[in-house]
């Protein structure tokens, strides 16, 4: 009997698959059946984008009633791949899945000097396809084929990735049947109404065997079909919600305005505005740099690209074409980190809104300015759906407001962080200040709302 064992249970291998037609399967059945001398099988239905595939997998061995299909289990694991697995010192398992599908002529036991053949066979039977193929075994069966796979694994590795509990039970649909003396209509009635539920067969004639058999056959009780079920356009939409609202909390969580506000104000309080014949003109920052600010210079008497480059201490510096201007990068910025893991709730919490921040700059003197953000696309596409517009669309939506903030000196600079501190759902996205006009600063961010 060819099997294969995982945790001490046996899988049957070795079938004989075909594909049929969804439309006469009892029909195509049979005849295989017939045809073939195999009474035994596996009957697999997928649904893929909405086109429905049907295989069987043929046995001529009685021993195989009752035992799960290890190539029916693969194929619902793993979409393209090529598997080699040990039987013993001699002999192994092949088994090779395209697009979910159990590729015909798979699903055998080859010698070890057989491995290569079977292996090219199934290669060279899938150039056409489009199909990602991944070669996928153990350190020993590459020590057999010199080919170094693009994963290694075992069945039981593969198997226990899945994480799937209960695994017999979850599996057991694929578990192998008597398939001779199944009316048509029973077989029908499986394949399309993928009813569950505990099954009969009566037959004229029987004889003790076949009873027999159909008592080991209990496991019937559930249907033969799998359908992969794809997820409808609300549960890709929901998932994306789901996912933009982890970037929304993540993005909250290393966005903290008064720990970055408190680092640029410390960093301009101590630059020397005139420097190796050089002098400091602005100094900005941007969200997209998080943790640097950079500072732009203009040149003075006696000042050269190396007085400045080999004398002033930045991460990093360049000049512009001309001689007279420089960019220097420093890494000065070590903003305090907040844990927000659910931003939903983080925002029901804060009682501080643009009103409030409005009132206070007003207080404040501060020159100031808000506004209503305007959408912005998602940071990647929505996968399965194929509308491009769709899939760029946020599903996560939170009221935002923008503001621009402005005013001269350090102090005023100093006032601003006792707001942010307040202004918990407040981001700052930019700082901008002109040391030319003395210390005028303009900063600018949005304040998200429940």
């Amino acid at each position: 009997m060819e099997t294969i064992k995982f945790n001490g249970k046996k899988y049957a291998i070795g079938l004989r698959w075909s594909s049929t037609s969804s439309d006469k399967v009892a029909a195509e059945v049979a005849a295989l059946s017939e045809e073939t001398g195999m009474n035994y099988g596996v009957i697999r239905k997928t649904t893929t984008d909405g086109v429905s595939h049907v295989q069987v997998g043929l046995s001529d061995e009685k021993a195989h009633v009752g035992l799960i299909s290890a190539a029916a289990i693969l194929a619902d694991l793993e979409e393209n791949i090529i598997f080699i697995e040990d039987i013993d010192d001699n002999s192994h398992w092949v088994c090779a899945i395209a697009d979910g599908q159990v590729i015909a002529g798979s699903d055998v036991i080859v010698d070890r000097e057989e491995i290569d053949r079977v292996v090219n066979d199934i290669i060279n039977e899938l150039a056409s396809s489009t199909a990602n193929i991944k070669l996928c075994y153990s350190d020993k069966i590459e020590s057999i084929t010199g080919i170094t796979p693009q994963i290694k694994a075992d069945l039981a590795e593969i198997f226990e990735q899945a994480r799937i509990k209960n695994f017999n039970k979850a599996f057991k649909k694929y578990s192998v049947k008597n398939l001779k003396g199944i009316p048509r209509s029973v077989i029908l009635f499986l394949i399309f109404t993928g009813l569950c539920g505990a099954l009969s067969y009566y037959a004229i004639n029987a004889q003790n065997e076949y009873e027999s058999e159909l008592e080991r056959q209990e496991s019937i009780d559930e249907t033969m079909i799998i359908v992969k079920k794809e997820p409808t356009k609300e549960e890709l939409l929901q998932k994306a919600y789901e996912e933009e609202k982890v970037w929304f909390s993540e993005m909250l969580s290393s966005r903290n305005s008064t720990s970055l506000l408190s680092d640029v104000e410390s960093f301009a309080r101590g630059l020397a505005k005139n420097q190796f014949g050089w002098t400091a003109v602005s100094i900005s920052y941007d969200s997209g740099a998080p943790g640097s600010v950079s500072v732009r210079w203009k040149k003075t008497f006696g000042g050269t690209s190396l007085t400045l480059k080999d004398g002033l201490k930045a991460d990093s510096i360049s000049f512009g074409i001309n001689g007279i201007d420089a960019t220097s990068s420093h890494n000065v910025v070590n903003i305090k980190t907040r844990n927000i893991k659910d931003s939903v709730a983080f925002l029901k919490g804060v009682n501080y809104n643009y009103q409030e921040m409005m009132h206070d700059m007003e207080l404040l003197g501060f020159r100031y300015a808000f506004g209503i953000a305007q959408p912005t696309e998602r940071q990647k596409p929505i996968a399965g759906i194929q509308d491009q517009t769709l899939a760029m669309s946020r599903q996560f939506n939170v009221k935002t407001k923008t503001f621009a903030l402005s005013n001269d000196g350090l102090p005023k600079m100093n006032l601003l962080q006792a707001v942010m501190s307040k202004a918990e759902s407040a981001v700052v996205n930019k700082i901008d200040i002109d040391l030319e006009k003395g210390f005028v600063w303009n900063i600018s961010g949005e304040i998200y709302e429940d």
